[in-house]
């Protein structure tokens, strides 16, 4: 492994945490904005929609260019973008809120493709979820520090929950062959 890949790797995982939290101060501007012009419900779209196009994605990676025949690979991935588009749908209220599931999913992802580099066993996967829900939380306490937001235990859980189900995509449906199946010292 190159210091420069991993360098490069662990500089997608800052990108990622820094625009999560740069957006903290603007959310609201940018729910108001978004509100007046096309109303909130686009929010939930947008989220369904990309939900949408990175199943049917990996689906075309695992099918065509991996060659994956195995039934409970899809199964699994099913059941995790049902989970997405489940959530989803119950924070219809609120559709902003799931804006969540896009931040930290794709935290998710950078997270592990960084850890990767490193951690070739199935505690990859608890790891990533540890650090994901930390940079969650920390999310959660800059909201806290800032006029007209506030600190909310759900907003954490859904952070958790986007990071978690997307480690379980990559465990169970994607089954990266990098990941040993035992659990080093």
């Amino acid at each position: 492994m190159s210091q420069k890949k991993a360098f490069v790797a662990w500089l997608w995982v800052v990108f990622c945490t820094l625009s999560i939290f740069l957006v903290v101060p603007l959310a609201r501007s940018i729910q108001k904005f978004v509100s007046a012009r096309w109303g909130r419900t686009l929010f939930g779209y947008g989220v369904l929609a990309a939900t949408a196009v990175a199943f049917c994605s990996i689906l075309y990676i695992l099918v065509f260019r991996l060659k994956v025949r195995s039934a409970s690979n899809y199964l699994w991935l099913t059941a995790v973008a049902a989970l997405y588009v489940h959530f989803t749908l119950q924070l219809w209220r609120a559709p902003e809120e799931a804006v969540h599931f896009l931040e930290y999913g794709l935290l998710g992802f950078f997270l592990f493709r960084s850890l990767s580099l490193t951690i070739s066993d199935k505690s990859i996967y608890p790891t990533a979820f540890l650090i994901g829900s930390l940079i969650g939380i920390l999310d959660e306490v800059l909201q806290w520090m800032m006029p007209g937001r506030y600190w909310d235990f759900r907003d954490a859980g859904l952070n958790a929950l986007a990071i978690g189900l997307f480690q379980v995509a990559l465990w169970k449906g994607i089954k990266p062959r990098v990941i040993s199946g035992k659990i080093g010292p």
